[in-house]
């Protein structure tokens, strides 16, 4: 981003503090720039900048209600938002989509946008500026008046105004909000650890009686507003859900028997997967039966803490099918392409594909210095953005209840697109 949460900005010789930022893309037009929520310093209204370098347009809006475009104003663009990177207090998730419109009066100076959301419909005015006139004043005094997010959409404005304190030149978009889904599953009592297939601390997987439908709502419940972007594959059988600093997908367990069955395994022209430690590469099906060997390897070694085959087997003993939730890092998912544990090829597709296109971006800030696992990938690096999954707005209702809950104890609330 190209202005910091947390500092002050003048524009037009008014001073405002920095709520918030969101850095939009339009993949069609290739269009991409940043927004950012601002507060008057002396009276304490609201208002939005808008910054697009790459068209060179600088538009300060306010939020109005319910309206149609003013007469003698002409539509001059619209399509398709996402939402690539956020800070602050704003309430939008990572990925997630809006149909906007720019309207324009005659002259060209003045503006009105529509936004429309999966839930709602937002309408603004404003006008242009010169770049020249807005102005950076660096670090806040009142930075600490801010109040945190409550919706967790790109991490607390108090870690923000740590970074700010020890002199951090920049804050970049996406930035994390550290969730623990281990602990959450753990104490529930309707996951249990496959200890087997977790050979590493960075990799935990988890079995369920749930449905992938019913464990997926469960996970988004039980974090409380802090899933950034989720979103389910083509035909329903896997959800892939990310927060600041974890990467969960939630799948159904094609078990042993049926690792290389059908289809699904066969080796895709999109993707294939690189052999670990060698330059190597190995087909979708190759990947596969190497898994099979390695998961097995890994039963056999099993500790006495490990989950007994009786513990699962009594998990899903009333169940058609079970359900399995992988846990990782995004640093994992970021460096390693090894396949989840007793999925599908088209699972461990959607998983890559999600991350590509959802977290990839931002994560290569974050892990720089690592290598990636996707310097060969040559699969999907988007996901539809036409429409609006049911888990998005599920995610959605639950980071707007958790926002609600805090602002009824005295917490803040995000607000605005």
């Amino acid at each position: 981003m190209r202005y910091n949460v947390g500092n002050d900005l003048s524009v037009q010789g008014v001073r405002y503090l920095i709520l918030g930022s969101i850095l939009y893309k339009d993949n069609a037009h290739g269009d991409e720039w940043e927004e950012y929520r601002l507060r008057n310093h002396d009276d304490r209204s609201e208002s939005w900048l808008s910054i697009d370098m790459g068209n060179q347009e600088y538009e300060m809006s306010f939020m109005i209600g319910a309206s149609k475009a003013p007469d003698g104003f002409k539509l001059v663009d619209s399509g398709t938002q996402v939402v690539r990177g956020r800070a602050g207090n704003v309430d939008v998730d990572m990925g997630e989509t809006a149909q906007y419109e720019t309207w324009e009066d005659a002259s060209g100076e003045h503006t009105y946008s529509v936004e429309r959301w999966s839930d709602e419909v937002e309408y603004s005015r404003g006008m242009y500026v010169a770049l020249d006139d807005i102005k950076d004043l660096g670090p806040s005094p009142d930075a600490k008046k801010v109040k945190s997010s409550s919706s967790g959409v790109g991490g607390l404005i108090i870690a923000m105004l740590v970074a700010v304190a020890i002199g951090m030149s920049a804050l970049f978009f996406g930035e994390r909000n550290n969730t623990d889904v281990a602990k959450l599953l753990n104490v529930s009592g309707e996951y249990v650890l496959v200890k087997e297939a977790s050979t590493s601390n960075d990799v935990l997987v988890y079995a369920t009686a749930k449905s992938v439908d019913d464990a997926s709502k469960d996970i988004i419940n039980k974090l409380e507003g802090e899933v950034q972007s989720v979103k389910e594959d083509e035909d329903g059988t896997t959800v892939a859900l990310l927060t600041g600093n974890e990467y969960i997908l939630v799948y159904e367990d094609v078990g042993k028997d049926d690792f290389d069955d059908g289809d699904d395994t066969q080796a895709s022209s999109e993707e294939q997967t690189k052999a670990p430690n060698t330059g190597e590469t190995k087909t979708g099906a190759e990947a596969q039966d190497e898994d099979e060997e390695e998961a097995s390897a890994a039963e056999d070694t099993a500790t006495s803490n490990d989950v007994s085959a009786q513990s699962v087997s009594e998990l899903i003993s009333n169940a058609a099918s079970r359900t399995l939730v992988q846990v990782t890092s995004r640093r994992h998912a970021y460096t390693t392409d090894k396949r989840p544990y007793h999925s599908r090829y088209l699972t461990y597709r959607w998983y890559r594909t999600f991350y590509r296109a959802v977290a990839y971006e931002a994560d290569t800030k974050s892990y720089s210095k690592d290598e990636s696992s996707y310097s060969n990938y040559n699969g999907e690096t988007s996901v539809d953005s036409t429409s609006t999954s049911a888990y998005e707005t599920y995610a959605r209702s639950i980071r707007q209840q958790s926002a609600d809950a805090k602002k009824t104890s005295g917490g803040g609330t995000s607000s605005g697109k």
